[in-house]
């Protein structure tokens, strides 16, 4: 078991991929976590390869996807398969792994991987009108809201986040995550957690009249909307 810090960055890493709709294997998360631990000048490689921390890293992967992911093995450009984690409803044969160099080299830092300048990132699928897409509740009917948009409107982990009934800014009737009570009142509020999440419960859902097997979001640079798919 890894030490409360490199826990603590496990964790941050991983919610923020699933936050991000991202498909990803345990590995990239791991030289994720070697790059923060490099920056803060407590890498050691002797705790910190992949083959010491894989299993804190799946472990963390399988406590915080909640029922959003699924993984399957593949072939990763790896020795052997590994398992791509993918949100509910995606192709994890859309995962575009990294180049590896996992054959000894004089020259090579042993702890890392190239990326060529050429890779491409997996884009996370957007609906027609250009909104995040395609996030399925988990199996309690949870829905998560993706970090990143509750960042770009102006949300901090501690904030109050209340849940209306409203308007997109097209005009389309939407769940809407605001810091504000709007004229028609709040369903319910919520504090961000430390992800900069917030998760939606099946009965507000329910409540919202926004039941559906399939969740778009957009947002703007003070509010979220919740979208049925």
């Amino acid at each position: 078991m890894c030490d409360s810090s490199t826990q603590s960055a496990i964790d941050s890493i991983v919610a923020n991929k699933i936050s991000g709709n991202q498909m990803f294997t345990a590995f990239d998360v791991s030289l994720e976590v070697q790059k923060e631990l490099k920056s803060n000048g407590s890498f050691d490689p002797d705790l910190h390869r992949h083959r010491y921390i894989k299993n804190d890293v799946h472990a963390a992967i399988d406590r915080l996807s909640s029922g959003v992911y699924s993984r399957q093995l593949r072939d990763v450009g790896a020795p052997t398969d590994a398992f791509v984690y993918y949100p509910n409803g995606t192709d994890p044969a859309n995962y575009v792994p990294m180049t590896r160099n996992d054959a000894p080299a004089a020259a090579a830092d042993p702890y890392t991987i190239s990326i060529p300048a050429t890779a491409t990132a997996p884009t996370v699928p957007t609906s027609t009108d250009g909104s995040s897409d395609g996030r399925t509740p988990d199996a309690r009917g949870t829905v998560c809201v993706p970090n990143y948009l509750l960042r770009n409107a102006g949300f901090n982990p501690g904030d109050k986040a209340y849940i209306c009934l409203g308007k997109d800014d097209l005009g389309n009737d939407a769940i809407v995550v605001t810091k504000q009570i709007l004229p028609s009142g709040a369903a319910t509020c919520y504090t961000v957690d430390s992800y900069c999440n917030v998760r939606i419960t099946k009965s507000v859902l329910d409540m919202c009249g926004f039941s559906s097997q399939k969740y778009a979001f957009d947002g703007n640079s003070s509010q979220v909307f919740v979208k049925t798919g």
